[in-house]
C-alpha cells in the first residue's frame, strides 16, 4: 500500500515571467525549486502536518491580514480557505498576501488569486519586496508566516530585519524549522550515521540549507533579531529520514495523524519545531 499523503507530483507546472533578481539569487532559487519538486515524496506528509498546525493557529488568532513568506507546492491559503466551510462565524481572514520568488510556486498562488480575490501574490524575495508586501496587504499584517524557511535563507540576519520591517506592534510572527534534535536525527547519531545531530544531512545539502536549529538556537536567533517569544512547540514524530519514511508501506492516515499529535506532545524530539513571536518592547 502506498504511503498515505506522499508521492504527489507537481510535475508539469508551467512557469511565467517574474521580476528579475540578482543572478546569485536566481540560480539559488531555481536550483531549490527544481530539487524540491523532484524530491517532494515524504515532504508532502510534513506539509500536511505543517498546514494542520497553521490552520489551528489561524483559527485561534483570526487575523485580518496574513503575510506568508513562501508558498511551496501545496498552498496553505487554499487549506485555510477550505477550513472556512466548517467555521460558522465567517471568514478566517480578509487579506492573504504571499511573497514567492520561485516562478512555478508563484504561478500556483497566482492561479488561486484569480479565483479568490482575498489572495494576492508578490513575486520576489522578502528582503527586496517588504514595501510592496505591506502595500498589498493594505496595512501591517496581523500574522506573518515563515514556515520551514529560516534554515534555508543564506543571510538570516538580513531576512529577520526584513520581517521586522513588515511587523507591527500587534503582529504575530510564526517561524518553523526542522528540529536538529528530532528523534530520527538522534537515531542516526546513535547508529553512527552522523557524528552529531546538528550536522547537515544529504537532504540539507541537496536543498542548500545553511544551518540546523534546535529549540534553544531557534529561540536565540529570533530573540537576537528583536523579537519576544510568545509560544513554541513541535509537529510530527518522524522515525527515519524522508527516503526511508517513504518506503514504509503500512502508514495510514490515522497513523500519520497520531505521529503528528505525538510531535505536538513531545516537541523536543519532533521533526519540526516552531516559535511564535512578537516585536520585543524597545529598551528604555
Amino acid at each position: 500500500m502506498p504511503l498515505a499523503g506522499a508521492g504527489r507530483s507537481p510535475a508539469g507546472l508551467v512557469g511565467a515571467p517574474m521580476p528579475e533578481a540578482p543572478i546569485g539569487d536566481v540560480d539559488r532559487i531555481g536550483r531549490y525549486g527544481r530539487a524540491y519538486r523532484e524530491a517532494y515524496g515524504f515532504e508532502a506528509v510534513l506539509v500536511t502536518c505543517r498546514q494542520r498546525l497553521l490552520g489551528d493557529i489561524v483559527r485561534d488568532l483570526r487575523p485580518r491580514r496574513v503575510l506568508e513568506v513562501g508558498c511551496g507546492v501545496d498552498l496553505l491559503a487554499e487549506h485555510v480557505i477550505s477550513l472556512e466551510q466548517d467555521f460558522p462565524t465567517g471568514p478566517l481572514f480578509e487579506r492573504w498576501v504571499t511573497i514567492e520568488p520561485d516562478r512555478v510556486f508563484g504561478d500556483r498562488m497566482e492561479a488561486l488569486s484569480t479565483m479568490e480575490p482575498r489572495c494576492s501574490i508578490v513575486r520576489g524575495l522578502l528582503e527586496d519586496t517588504t514595501a510592496e508586501a505591506i502595500s498589498t496587504c493594505g496595512a501591517v499584517p496581523d500574522l506573518i508566516i515563515c514556515a520551514s524557511l529560516l534554515h534555508e535563507v543564506p543571510d538570516p540576519d538580513r531576512f529577520l530585519r526584513a520581517i521586522r520591517r513588515c511587523a507591527g506592534e500587534s503582529s504575530v510572527v510564526h517561524f518553523s524549522v526542522p528540529n536538529a534534535l528530532s528523534l530520527h536525527r538522534r537515531l542516526a547519531r546513535s547508529m553512527g550515521l552522523i557524528r552529531r545531530e546538528s550536522e547537515l544531512s544529504g537532504r540539507d545539502q541537496l536543498f542548500g540549507h545553511s544551518r540546523v536549529y534546535d529549540k534553544e538556537s531557534l529561540a536565540e536567533e529570533v530573540r537576537s533579531a528583536g523579537f519576544a517569544i510568545v509560544g513554541s512547540g513541535g509537529s510530527f514524530l518522524k522515525l527515519f529520514d524522508h527516503e526511508h519514511m517513504e518506503q514504509i508501506g503500512f502508514l495510514t492516515q490515522d497513523m500519520i495523524l497520531g505521529l503528528d499529535l505525538l510531535g505536538r506532545e513531545l516537541p523536543e524530539v519532533a521533526a519540526e519545531i516552531f516559535v511564535n513571536a512578537v516585536l520585543a518592547p524597545s529598551k528604555g
